[in-house]
């Protein structure tokens, strides 16, 4: 596990993949609910959710993650307990942990913690698939996200460069290519 905080917001797998999920991180905070009156969740990658961070709400101000259900918010946990680990499908990206100490959870028998899934779609924009809790009483609240922002990031030995993987910017860059090279046939045969 590597821990996720503003200043550490990236993570290698195994296979030497290096992720920087800093470009996931969201002003305010993402939000999921249903209209039905069912819980509301609120969280955020690498950062505070500015909604279960307000003193109203009688959670710690650090909280990355909470639940509103019932006109009561619980936190799911803390910016500092973040740790990335290896996703469990074996796909691209990482889970992103977090975890309050507060046995406030299941009769105050466990404490709340939240496994957000940030699995790599190449060109994607950041979306939230789904949340729900892992099996009724676990406690446990998985969130899976996908982006192009959960993908590895590929260094250019060129130019020392990184950027994420995308397959819409190297069909653009084979595209320019082509015009360019199409460009200079052209120019020598007139």
């Amino acid at each position: 596990m590597v821990a996720a905080t503003n200043a550490q917001c990236t993570f290698t797998d195994n296979n030497n993949n290096t992720y920087d999920f800093s470009g996931m991180t969201n002003n305010t905070q993402y939000s999921y609910g249903t209209s039905l009156g069912g819980p509301k969740y609120y969280w955020n990658i690498c950062q505070n959710a500015q909604v279960c961070s307000q003193s109203s709400t009688g959670l710690q101000p650090t909280t990355a993650a909470c639940q509103l259900s019932s006109s009561i918010y619980n936190s799911l946990g803390l910016l500092a307990s973040g740790a990335f680990g290896l996703l469990p499908s074996g796909k691209k990206g990482a889970t992103l942990t977090y975890t309050d100490a507060v046995l406030a959870c299941a009769s105050r028998t466990k404490a709340r913690k939240a496994l957000i899934d940030l699995q790599c779609v190449p060109g994607a924009p950041t979306q939230t698939v789904s949340i729900a809790e892992t099996e009724a009483g676990s406690c446990i609240y998985q969130i899976i996200m996908t982006s192009g922002q959960a993908c590895p990031i590929v260094v250019n030995t060129s130019t020392s460069s990184a950027t994420t993987s995308s397959p819409t910017t190297t069909t653009i860059t084979t595209i320019l290519g082509s015009l360019l090279v199409a460009t200079i046939i052209l120019f020598l045969t007139v």
